[in-house]
């Protein structure tokens, strides 16, 4: 019973979140974390000036998910593609990101044509 209860804490978690309406707003890819936010108010860099601006979830959510694969794809490049765990991890981030199979190092090692930020 011991070895499932992280489990069974983490479903709990994620079911009471969800019976309160709200849900984790990360991307994890590796070590590599990024969050977003709800429709609103923002102070960002991609926001016009610098001032601070609204931005739409959705804009927010891609730009986590390109900061995430940008970094995940420095560290997989700089080891060679060696870190099994990590490709795989990067392959599955964009796939969920693009909604289509990925060819990681070609991602990866184009990053400045796939992987570019929305302004606000």
């Amino acid at each position: 019973m011991r070895q499932y209860l992280p489990s069974i804490l983490f479903i709990a978690g994620i079911t009471i979140l969800y019976f309160l309406g709200s849900s984790p707003t990360c991307v994890t890819i590796g070590t590599h974390n990024a969050c977003w936010g709800k429709d609103g108010a923002v102070e960002s860099e991609f926001c016009p000036s610098g001032a601070p601006c609204v931005a739409s979830s959705s804009d927010q959510k891609y730009n986590a998910y390109v900061s995430a694969l940008n970094a995940a794809c420095d560290e997989a490049k700089a080891g060679s593609y060696g870190n099994a765990a990590l490709v795989s991890a990067v392959k599955t981030a964009a796939g969920d990101f693009f909604g289509r199979d990925t060819d990681v190092k070609e991602l990866c090692d184009n990053a400045v044509a796939y992987l570019i930020y929305r302004q606000y």
